[in-house]
């Protein structure tokens, strides 16, 4: 047998011991290739992503335009309100916020711009414009100077210190002030008695609602004949803003001011 034929004979042989075999041999790739044929793939996926993101025309989260945060509180409108809840006024200047402690206060007048009234509910008292007990706020820019007959010739603009000027007026009687702070602002407390034979300057719808004499002190500031009050004037700007509670006794007004002091201990002035 020549070379040829017999290397012939041994490739024949090996290829039917190869052909006997179970199954095909899975040939697989080293390890190490396959790992960094992965972390290719993941590279270019991450290029990808990042190129589209670069193309994208939508911004970015955190350069979105930010809200700017809501206003504390609801709006304050008329009728009862509810302990617990934060009211805000619409229209009074400055803003003001507040939280009442139970579910006798009512808001009488809110639309005004130098004016806000609280009034408590009396069960079978009197009516809801009669002479509660009642928290009012107030920006006093007029009042009538005592020593002017007629309402129109009297009027003048309020002095910055209404204590020296209720001093002064026959019709009033004041204690001496303290100092006291309301919602971080400073300013003077004092206490006043409505004390009038005949007003000095008469309101006459007092007369035509309640067949009772006031007296007028200003153009929004009408007192019944043995009011009790107490007074607080902060030194707010541009103007003072007074804030004053006033009932038809002395133990109303104590009454008043028990539950008037978590009201006042809650508010915020000059919220928006």
């Amino acid at each position: 047998m020549s070379f040829v034929e017999q290397l012939r004979e041994e490739l024949v042989t090996a290829a039917a011991r190869e052909q006997a075999r179970t199954g095909p041999r899975l040939q697989l790739p080293p390890l190490r290739p396959v790992a960094i044929a992965a972390a290719g793939l993941a590279l270019t996926a991450i290029l990808v992503i990042a190129v589209a993101g670069g193309l994208s025309t939508n911004r970015a989260v955190d350069e979105r335009p930010v809200k700017p945060p809501s206003p504390e509180g609801r709006d304050l409108f008329g009728g009862t309100l509810f302990p617990g809840e934060r009211y805000r006024t619409r229209n009074f200047v400055p803003g003001l916020s507040f939280v009442v402690g139970d579910d006798n206060w009512e808001a009488a007048e809110t639309d005004s711009s130098d004016m806000l009234v609280l009034s408590r509910v009396i069960r079978g008292g009197p009516g809801p414009f009669g002479p509660r007990p009642t928290l009012v706020f107030q920006r006093i820019g007029d009042v009538y100077d005592p020593a002017v007959r007629g309402l129109k010739a009297a009027r003048i603009a309020a002095p910055r210190d209404l204590e020296a000027w209720l001093r002064r007026h026959p019709d009033v009687r004041v204690s001496r002030s303290a100092p006291v702070t309301v919602a971080g602002v400073p300013g003077d407390s004092f206490f006043a008695e409505v004390r009038f034979t005949r007003p000095t300057h008469d309101d006459p719808f007092c007369y035509e609602r309640f067949r009772r004499a006031c007296t007028f002190l200003g153009p929004r500031l009408s007192l019944f004949d043995g009011m009790r009050l107490r007074m607080i004037q902060l030194r707010t700007e541009p103007d003072p803003l007074t804030i004053f509670t006033v009932a038809m006794s002395q133990r109303r007004l104590d009454a008043l001011n028990r539950v008037a002091a978590p009201v006042l201990d809650s508010l915020r002035i000059g919220i928006r």
